[in-house]
């Protein structure tokens, strides 16, 4: 569907001005020391009103109060003063999803759209702050609720936009009498709105809804995300291209150089440097990794998941039997996911590559002893592979003939097997490192013991779910893998204590989050294990993880988009360009950031003062000695 004409809402749409509004007729039957005739809910009673329809309200129940009119007055140039000041001093501001310099309203401009503005807001401060902001010349017209005669709980502000900007409402319908019914052009016009009760009058009427988040209906934020056929998390911007809207996986590129990108594992897990974000503050931290049990509380609980990394990739040489050429052409297989097993012959769903010559019915030798067919290709691309050894036993043999499948960027080789899999690591299946939890060493988990910090485990077989870039521009239309979990009784139970001590449940690794948040851990009496294909991005809320320990990530890649979910993609990208300034290593084994909402006394130390609180057991020790 292509769109032909935008409407777009200011106050929180357009305009970062909620907390202007927050509480308003409150503060000002406050300031104004007005008494009540009786106790009405007024901020719910108003909510929706245009500012005469709040003038009358407050007329009629308040003693003494003036006319509507004289109080409207005064109430439109205190409300004129409040959005000049906060204007000035930067407390109003465009919202970013509109892009640098204006770009969404240029291309609409550029590519004939006509726009309009709805909003509750009167007509001359509307347009006094829509021209303030330098926003004012791209709209062909500006609508207010009050001129049309209705709030927003009814479509009326938005159907006379449309026939402002040229469309054809001038039908009538059963459902929305006496409102105007919608038409074609109301099916080619989308609407910008923040507020939930807005976004679904303008769904209901039938128009393209876009909600754009904002912090004042973060309460509906799961509803807002339901309803809209577009939803802008904070922070993120929309692009309009070939007469559709869309959400750019460039909003979470960096550039990063190249020899920053970690090619071989520390001899210590724990001497990788952690860069500390705090999601409360702007500002960084930065320490070594062997630090971490002393920045957590003892309240709060880390949970890992406890995957083991087999040698997935297997090369080999294929052939094809449709023309009886046994032509050979090399070929890689990376194994995700094990659907058979017995002695002899197992199958598994795998990437291949190259794709083109690994089609249905070809088969190729790995060794001498294993073999591979390629039995179906699946959704996505994957295919499913039959194995096939002479001498048994098969899980042997697949161990024999794989490699580690360290990432592609890793260009050096890999001789420590163990050195691509955690400390902990103990259910076999995965074909990629959960590398968060690399960092840590036996001697970390005595410290956190020791420190009185509680541990637990999941386990989410890594595969292409978790690896897989996004290929698509659009992010909401990337296709995620399904990766099988399982969370034990144990966890949920510590998580459960964890909450109700006030606790805080920190996250090591993407996958553990994953895991944590697709599972519903309310009333939970036994071990939870199933699949999940759960794409997390900036918009969702988050229902378990307070706390995240993970690595530095590559652009583009739904890892980076579950961290800016986290903590924003702002703020992300500004820890990205901390950790490139200060020459971090990048990617699996790269170093580690910490966030959390607030960090304990520790972290505002300097180095010299953190090293010695962090290690005075060791001085201690030796003082004794």
């Amino acid at each position: 569907m292509k769109i032909e004409t935008v409407i777009f809402d200011m106050d929180g749409t357009l305009i970062d001005s909620m907390p202007l509004w927050k509480n308003y007729v409150t503060k000002y039957i406050e300031e104004k020391n007005l008494k009540l005739r009786h106790n009405p809910d007024v901020e719910r009673d108003c909510r929706h009103m245009h500012i005469e329809e709040v003038a009358a309200y407050l007329s009629s129940h308040y003693p003494g109060y003036s006319t509507p009119e004289i109080r409207l007055e005064e109430m439109l140039a205190e409300i004129k003063q409040k959005y000049e000041f906060g204007y000035e001093h930067r407390d109003i501001n465009v919202k970013p999803f509109i892009g640098k310099n204006f770009a969404l309203l240029k291309s609409l401009k550029a590519a004939g759209i006509p726009m309009a503005v709805a909003t509750a807001t009167h007509r001359p401060i509307a347009e006094m702050i829509l021209e303030l902001t330098g926003l004012l010349p791209y709209f062909d017209a500006v609508l207010t609720t009050a001129e049309v005669g209705a709030g927003k709980e009814k479509p009326d502000v938005y159907f006379e936009a449309v026939h402002v900007l040229g469309g054809d409402v001038t039908a009538m319908s059963s459902r929305w009498q006496p409102w105007r019914k919608p038409s074609k052009a109301i099916g080619t016009c989308a609407v910008f709105e923040d507020a939930y009760i807005c976004a679904r009058t303008a769904k209901k009427a039938g128009f393209y809804t876009i909600v754009v988040e904002d912090s004042a209906a973060r309460d509906k934020a799961d509803k807002l995300r339901k309803l809209a056929d577009l939803y802008v998390p904070n922070g993120h911007t929309v692009k309009f291209e070939n007469g559709e809207f869309k959400m750019n996986k460039r909003d979470f590129h960096y550039d990063m150089p190249e020899e920053l990108i970690a090619q071989t594992p520390l001899r210590y897990r724990d001497r990788s440097r952690m860069l500390c974000v705090s999601k409360s503050s702007d500002e960084f931290k930065h320490r070594q990794f062997m630090s971490l049990p002393y920045l957590l509380d003892p309240k709060d609980l880390l949970v890992f998941n406890d995957t083991k990394v087999i040698p997935a990739r297997m090369h080999g040489k294929t052939y094809n039997r449709a023309d009886r050429d046994y032509k050979e052409t090399k070929c890689e297989i990376l194994l995700l996911k094990q659907l058979t097993m017995d002695e002899l012959t197992c199958t598994w769903e795998c990437m291949v590559f190259p794709g083109r010559v690994l089609v249905p019915g070809t088969s190729a030798m790995i060794m001498g002893n294993l073999s591979a067919h390629v039995l179906e290709t699946l959704p996505g691309g994957n295919r499913v592979i039959r194995f096939t050894c002479l001498r048994g036993p098969m899980t042997y043999a697949l161990w024999l003939a794989g490699e580690m499948p360290v990432p592609p960027y890793i260009k050096r080789e890999l001789h420590d097997r163990e050195a691509y899999n955690t400390v902990y690591a103990k259910n076999i299946g995965s074909a990629a490192a959960p590398t968060a939890g690399l960092h840590f060493s036996h001697r970390v988990f005595f410290d956190l013991e020791a420190l009185g910090t509680d541990t637990a485990y999941v386990t989410l077989h890594v595969g292409a779910g978790t690896f897989r870039p996004v290929k698509t521009e659009n992010i909401d239309d990337h296709f995620m893998h399904k990766e099988s979990y399982h969370v034990p009784l144990e966890t949920i139970e510590k998580i459960a204590a964890c909450k109700k001590r006030g606790g805080r449940v920190i996250a090591v690794g993407t996958t553990t989050v994953r895991t944590l948040e697709s599972v519903n851990l309310e009333n939970a009496d036994s071990d939870l294990s199933g699949e999940t294909d759960i794409f997390i991005r900036p918009g969702y809320e988050f229902k378990v993880v307070d706390g995240l320990v993970t690595n530095f990530h590559l652009p583009e890649s739904t890892l980076i988009m579950l961290v800016s979910a986290f903590c924003t993609r702002e703020k992300t990208l500004a820890a990205y360009e901390e950790a490139i300034r200060e020459k971090y290593r990048f990617y699996s084994f790269g170093d580690a950031m910490l966030i959390l909402d607030k960090f304990n006394d520790m972290f505002d130390a300097d180095e010299e003062e953190f090293f010695y609180q962090s290690h005075r057991r060791e001085y201690e020790r030796y003082n004794k000695v």
